[in-house]
């Protein structure tokens, strides 16, 4: 990690945390691993919150709800200001989906067993209750027929099954001995490209980001050159060591 010649592509988390975004620790930071991680970038030398700008809670309170159309708490509000990018994504998974949290834990990450009967309370005074039956096989679009049981009454509901779908193209994965190949560190959603076929690049050049459990890096040019060949596109996802491009 800390080879000079070697770059390394850091989280984003990683990075405020050396930047002292989150304080700083006793002794500072170890000044070759710090300057390794921020890139020339000036690290935070005092109490990071206390240049923070003051914020009314009950505005901004009053511009998620203007912005989402529903009522917002003041531990939404809260979680939104910390974590805005996660709030985000959580209230569109909430507008699509309704408030999943009603779902018992185990039938929301591993579905119903056969037979299986729950109560799901979606409001006071108002429960559902699910009795699952079975699953048919799939259709040539590849959706399954769902047959469950709502509150005594018999229904069914067609879902696409996403197991079915089958990705032909094989994945290439990078040469560890080539050096003009550069890998994936990790995988992820390469959530975009910087460059394009044929243009140069410098060393230390920005090439592409990886979004994964929430934290994104940056992967970097580790040596001058042309960008060869472009094996990836933004918004595919990728595995660890995947050829991503080809620098001569």
């Amino acid at each position: 990690v800390l080879d000079p010649k070697k770059d390394v592509g850091f989280p984003a988390s990683v990075i405020e945390f050396f930047s002292g975004r989150l304080g700083q620790p006793y002794k500072g930071f170890p000044k070759a691993l710090q300057k390794k991680i921020l890139k020339g970038k000036k690290p935070i030398n005092y109490r990071f919150g206390s240049k923070l700008k003051s914020l009314n809670i009950k505005n901004r309170t009053k511009e998620l709800e203007q912005k989402y159309s529903e009522v917002i708490s003041e531990k939404d509000t809260l979680s939104q200001i910390f974590f805005p990018e996660v709030f985000d994504e959580y209230m569109k998974h909430r507008q699509k989906f309704g408030n999943t949290s009603v779902i018992p834990t185990s039938n929301y990450f591993f579905g119903m067993n056969t037979g299986e009967e729950i109560y799901v309370s979606i409001e006071p005074g108002k429960t559902l209750i699910i009795r699952y039956f079975t699953l048919s096989e799939p259709n040539e679009k590849g959706f399954r027929t769902v047959y469950f049981e709502l509150n005594g009454q018999p229904r069914s509901v067609d879902v696409k099954d996403n197991s079915i779908a089958v990705d032909d193209l094989a994945k290439e994965m990078a040469d560890p001995s080539n050096t003009e190949h550069v890998a994936a560190p990790i995988p992820g959603l390469l959530v975009d490209v910087a460059v394009t076929e044929g243009i140069k690049v410098q060393k230390g050049a920005k090439l592409c980001t990886i979004e994964a459990m929430k934290m994104e890096t940056v992967i970097y040019a580790d040596q001058t050159g042309t960008v060869d060949r472009l094996c990836v596109k933004a918004g595919e996802n990728i595995e660890a060591q995947q050829l991503l491009f080809v620098i001569k």
